[in-house]
């Protein structure tokens, strides 16, 4: 199993980004919207096998988890610039 982890430094408006998961045609599998611990559990082929994106008290997170290898070009669709370019409507 391998993962790579973000921490953004403002918050996620998860109710926002489960709508643009569905828009991307990210399948949610889980979403638990408890205020300050909102989670949301998506799959998707474009960033690999799962997604966790989680709204704690003061940080968020992108958590991207793979059951193989990252392919080569895994970076080109990973990296913190289209982390941020697909979240960036959904920051608080």
């Amino acid at each position: 199993m391998k993962s790579i982890e973000y921490e953004i430094a403002k918050r996620i408006d998860t109710a926002n980004l489960v709508k643009k998961c569905k828009e991307n045609a990210f399948e949610v599998v889980s979403f638990k919207p408890e205020k300050g611990k909102e989670s949301i559990t998506v799959t998707t082929g474009a960033w690999l096998q799962t997604t966790i994106f989680r709204n704690e008290q003061n940080s968020s997170e992108v958590y991207i988890m793979s059951g193989g290898i990252f392919p080569n070009d895994f970076y080109s669709t990973l990296n913190p610039e289209n982390i941020i370019k697909f979240l960036q409507n959904c920051l608080e």
